[in-house]
């Protein structure tokens, strides 16, 4: 399966790239999730969107699924659970909140 993301929303004063960044290198644990659930359901695709709160220290506080056109609960409460992991670099004055959206599709 293969995995792409559209540019996120931030609310905060954090560098979109940075968080990009960050976002691109942990895609594959993203991709994890996804592929687990793939071997079950071959035609399993679509877009979750994760709401992510980067906390002073650069870790990520709360996350949660803001839109889950994919409709697959696993792939969804995986994604959330591997977020809450990263670690962000510290945002200028307070904590940051993101929207990020993660598209999916099988590749067969």
């Amino acid at each position: 399966g293969a995995v792409k993301t559209e540019a996120p929303e931030v609310d905060g004063s954090l560098d979109t790239d940075a968080i990009a960044r960050v976002v691109r290198s942990r895609i594959r644990s993203v991709q994890d999730c996804y592929e687990k659930e793939l071997k079950r359901d071959p035609n399993l695709t679509g877009k979750i969107e994760v709401e992510f709160t980067i906390d002073e220290e650069g870790a990520v506080s709360e996350a949660t699924i803001t839109g889950n056109k994919m409709g697959s609960k696993e792939v969804a409460d995986c994604i959330v659970s591997r977020i809450r992991r990263w670690r962000f670099p510290k945002p200028d004055g307070g904590s940051v909140t993101v929207n990020y959206p993660f598209i999916f599709s099988s590749s067969g």
